[in-house]
């Protein structure tokens, strides 16, 4: 191992930590990362992460950061395209939710450690992190915006959080430790009913 004590650490190796902490998640989950093996990997000194990153949470909370952009970017790109072709509100929140699902197909043991990691850290975390989450919901805000009821911004918020929390509850009760537990089909049809049950309140409400 190359060590970097007494000298600063190649441009690039922040970066590298990083991609190698978020491999780490995705192959092994929350519990296959550790500072050594990570260390051993980028050539560089145990003590490089921590003067680098403070604590071990902080470098997770980095890698976790990146999932959430990737995240956005996959949500942002699937409701553009449904804008783009012109479909409805309704379908729209169609798109988003099969999308995030599709994400959690794709990326399950990743997702499950981002899951994992928050759950006794949401309340200690910083704004910057909160604000990842904030994001993928301003995307379902955006959408709502275009239902003829006319919410205030509160309401919206509140709407895509209630919303938010319905399609993740279902995917989080079909994830198991490794694969989702439940055929994906099967989850496509259960988010179906709550997006058709929020999108015909909205139009009743019109």
């Amino acid at each position: 191992m190359t060590g970097t004590r007494g000298r600063k650490a190649p441009d690039g190796t922040r970066e590298r930590i990083i991609r190698l902490t978020r491999e780490r998640l995705a192959s092994g989950g929350l519990a296959d990362v550790k500072a050594r093996p990570i260390a051993a990997d980028a050539g560089i000194s145990v003590g490089t992460i921590y003067n680098m990153f403070g604590h071990l949470d902080d470098l997770i909370r980095q890698a976790n950061g990146q999932t959430y952009d990737d995240l956005f970017a996959h949500q942002q790109t699937a409701l553009k395209q449904a804008r783009h072709t012109g479909r409805s509100p309704a379908d729209q929140l169609h798109a988003l939710a099969h999308a995030y699902l599709d994400w959690i197909g794709n990326h399950h043991v990743l997702w499950s450690a981002t899951l994992a990691f928050n759950q006794d850290r949401m309340d200690s975390a910083p704004i910057w992190y909160r604000q990842k989450e904030e994001a993928l919901l301003g995307l379902i805000e955006q959408v709502l915006d275009d239902f003829p009821y006319a919410f205030d911004a509160e309401m919206r918020l509140q709407t895509a959080r209630a919303l938010w929390a319905s399609i993740h509850g279902i995917v989080s009760m079909a994830m198991g430790q490794r694969a989702l537990l439940l055929p994906i089909e099967e989850i496509h049809v259960q988010i179906d009913i709550v997006v058709d049950a929020v999108a015909q309140t909205l139009g009743e409400r019109a």
